[in-house]
Formats: structure tokens, C-alpha cells, sequence
């Protein structure tokens, strides 16, 4: 814990992991499985650690969503508009795996998941800052 770099370079967290109350509809809950950066322009996203990209797909509602192996652990990338890596690609930690860019809002968001195995992980507290 506390190796990983941010899959940005900038911007900030907007989205926390686990479960909240709905900032907006009362008596609501909404489930996050990681951790959502909202960034200032779409910019690059890189790999957080040395691994194997195991899928490359698109998802409505998530665009394009990049899973890497790492060992037993996953990472998992969505909100990308493009993907600048390919399933059986080895990538070392800073790689760039595609961008994101500016949606409607004038906001670009990443969504990034941890897991080990099947088990969902709190994201943040694997980030060295």
C-alpha cells in the first residue's frame, strides 16, 4: 500500500469509494467500486504499476475501460475516449493506456478501480500521495 502513482498527473478526487448518501436525492445510497478524478482538461492516463492488459472494451455509460494484470491485483481504467494499448500488452508503470477529454459538463473524468482477485479495494489508500 501507498506504491501507486495516480493514473493522472492532475487534476483531483471528486468520487469517493464505498457506499454514500446520494449528494442530491434524499434517503439515497450510491455505491462507488473505486474512485472517480475529475480533471481540468482531458489529459493522459498511465498504467500505476508494471502489468498485463487483460481487456480492452467498451462499456455504455463508461466509454472505453482498460483492465491490467498485475500478479493477483487489477486495475481498472473507464471513462477512457481512447485506449492507446492493446489485450497482451506488457506495460511498465507511467505507460500511457489512452486519454480522457472534456464531456458536455466541461469536465473530464476518469473512473479507476483496484482489486485483488474478486475483492473490491479502496484505491486511495494504495496512492503514495
Amino acid at each position: 500500500q501507498g506504491a501507486l502513482d495516480w493514473p493522472v498527473s492532475s487534476g483531483k478526487i471528486t468520487g469517493m469509494f464505498g457506499t454514500h448518501a446520494h449528494p442530491t436525492i434524499k434517503n439515497i445510497e450510491v455505491s462507488n467500486n473505486g474512485i472517480d478524478f475529475t480533471l481540468p482538461s482531458g489529459g493522459p492516463v498511465t498504467c500505476v504499476f508494471d502489468g498485463d492488459v487483460v481487456g480492452v472494451t467498451s462499456i455504455p455509460g463508461f466509454n472505453i475501460m482498460v483492465i491490467i494484470r498485475h500478479g493477483s491485483y487489477y486495475t481498472v481504467y473507464s471513462k477512457l475516449d481512447q485506449a492507446s494499448v492493446s489485450k497482451g500488452q506488457k506495460l511498465k508503470r507511467g505507460q500511457k493506456i489512452g486519454s480522457v477529454s472534456e464531456g458536455e459538463n466541461g469536465v473530464a473524468e476518469l473512473h479507476f478501480e483496484l482489486w485483488k482477485d474478486k475483492v473490491k479495494l479502496d484505491p486511495q489508500r494504495w496512492f503514495n500521495h
